[in-house]
């Protein structure tokens, strides 16, 4: 019984550190004849170094020159600023640069195993929020490999993520809490009834 309990608490304490580390997540879906990215989360900025900036709007580019490039957002181009010292996959795909006909929120992205760009005056671990559509298009008009991409950066406390869904069903992060809760009751009714056996 000590084991499942300690069993038990680990896996909420593993759970609770995963989606307080959550990064920034951008979610690509093919919605009809179109491909639509919503992003959101925060970015903590302590271990990134800052490079430079950069002006763009919301975009994909599979096949930039030196990355992969995603940027969502609104249509607008923006200076952003740009943040090196993360490391992860260099690509996502072969395609050309599409930019996206509508978007809003913050302008934000990431080319490949190079740099984060952000909105300009961007406090670390300040809300993100964003989303763009591709009109007309589907991941391989997009020049997009479907899977999953992430980079990463820091270490300790300020280790964080950027992750890159490309037509992967990923739950929401309160479903995953749910999930979790439940399998937590599961096992505490189980303990519960083996411990009514025992006494019977």
């Amino acid at each position: 019984m000590k084991k499942s309990l300690w069993f038990a608490s680990m896996v909420l304490l593993l759970a609770s550190q995963t989606t307080s580390r959550a990064g920034v997540i951008i979610n690509m879906e093919q919605i009809g004849p179109n491909v639509v990215a919503t992003g959101g989360g925060s970015i903590d900025t302590t271990d990134l170094t800052p490079v430079g900036t950069l002006s763009n709007s919301a975009f994909v580019f599979a096949a930039f020159p030196f990355g992969s490039y995603v940027s969502v957002g609104g249509t607008t181009t923006v200076d952003q600023v740009a943040y090196g010292s993360i490391t992860g996959p260099a690509s996502f795909g072969s395609g050309d640069q599409h930019f996206a006909t509508s978007g809003s929120g913050d302008v934000f992205g990431v080319i490949a195993d190079l740099q984060l760009n952000l909105p300009p005056g961007y406090i670390s671990g300040s809300p993100l929020s964003a989303t763009s559509t591709w009109s007309g298009e589907s991941f391989s008009s997009l020049g997009l490999t479907p899977g999953s991409y992430t980079w990463t950066w820091g270490t300790g406390a300020h280790a964080d993520s950027f992750t890159l869904n490309i037509g992967v069903p990923v739950p929401e992060p309160t479903t995953l809490t749910m999930a979790l809760f439940a399998g937590l009751a599961g096992i505490g009714a189980r303990l519960w009834s083996r411990r009514g056996a025992i006494r019977g």
